[in-house]
Parts: C-alpha cells; sequence; structure tokens
C-alpha cells in the first residue's frame, strides 16, 4: 500500500528531510506508524542504564522543567514488562517532543461542456415510454415532439467504453425545439 516517511519537522516544515533522516514509515491505509527503534534512540536523549531500566521519568534536580528518561534505547529485560511504549509515550509528553502530521494530496480536475442539439435525444430507454407489440409511444400527444428530462451524464473515452457516470442536479427539460449545453467537471 501507500508509504509515507516520518520525518523530523517544527510545524508543518521538514528540518530533516527524508533522504537525510527517516524516524520510520506510515502505512495511512492500515493506520500503523513504524518507527525505527535506532533513530529514535539517538534523537531522544538520555542514556541506557541497563537491562533492568524500568519507564520511570522522574524530574532531576538539574532541570526541573524536563522529564528525564533513559534515553529510547530499548529494555530488553525479559523477566518482565519493560513497557518500551509507555517509555516512548512518555518521551512524547508536554516536557519532550510531539508528533504532529500533516498531508498533501494532489487532484487533477478536467471540465468537459457536454452540448445536445435539438435532434438529439429526445427519447427514452425507459419501457415505460412504448406500449403493445409494435413498441409505439404510450402518450399519443407525444408524437411529432415528445418531451423528455435529462438526468444523468455518461462519459466514454476513445474506446466507447463508460469510464465516468454523473448525476444532474434537476432534471433538465429537453424537446426538438431546445437545445442543452452541461458542463461536467471530473476530478480523480
Amino acid at each position: 500500500g501507500v508509504r509515507y516517511n516520518i520525518v523530523s519537522g517544527t510545524q508543518g516544515t521538514v528540518i530533516d528531510a527524508a533522504t537525510t533522516r527517516t524516524f520510520g514509515w506510515f502505512y495511512p491505509e492500515v493506520g500503523v506508524m513504524v518507527f525505527s527503534a535506532a533513530e529514535l534512540s539517538a534523537s531522544i536523549p538520555g542514556e541506557k542504564v541497563g537491562d533492568a531500566m524500568t519507564a520511570s521519568f522522574a524530574l532531576t534536580d538539574v532541570d526541573a522543567n524536563h522529564a528525564s528518561c533513559s534515553g529510547f534505547s530499548p529494555n530488553l529485560d525479559s523477566t518482565g514488562n519493560s513497557q518500551n511504549a509507555l517509555r516512548f509515550v512518555n518521551c512524547l509528553g508536554p516536557n519532550g517532543a510531539y508528533l504532529m502530521a500533516r498531508s498533501e494530496e494532489d487532484q487533477t480536475s478536467i471540465s468537459f461542456f457536454c452540448r445536445v442539439p435539438g435532434h438529439a435525444l429526445n427519447f427514452s430507454n425507459n419501457p415505460t415510454w412504448v406500449s403493445g407489440s409494435y413498441n409505439e409511444m404510450y402518450h399519443q400527444d407525444m408524437y411529432g415532439n415528445p418531451i423528455v428530462y435529462l438526468s444523468g451524464i455518461g462519459l466514454y473515452n476513445s474506446q466507447e467504453e463508460l469510464v465516468a457516470v454523473g448525476r444532474i442536479s434537476t432534471p433538465l427539460k429537453k424537446n426538438f425545439s431546445s437545445e442543452a449545453t452541461i458542463k461536467v467537471r471530473l476530478t480523480y
């Protein structure tokens, strides 16, 4: 699926481009962020205190405004829950860093003008339009000048394959004496 790089930045401005440093990847279709332990360990201050380090982030005497942590080298102690995820969340707390996501999406928009001359599209494929075994018009008052209502547009490619269908918000009255021009905007 689609994958985006997780990079360093501030308020939407990239500091280290993905070609320089990538902290992991974001997979939006799955809703998962995969972080690089090596990059996080190198970027979050602190040092590894041993295999038995815990998820404590006590204030130090040196700087009471910043939480002290043991860095982000993973605790590989297999005797209990090392709470590595909690350590990561605490490093992103109010006194540490935080994550901010920004996204972009490119959209292409093309406008088509569909002209329906007076002599075209004046009949319907609806089975209630005709009756009898000869498929004669059901309403005799429509002989000579039938009235139909356009309610949708179909766009075809050069191989005559239907590629897009659009609906008109209000059906458009059409007969032999009227012509219609409909603007269709296709955004993809």
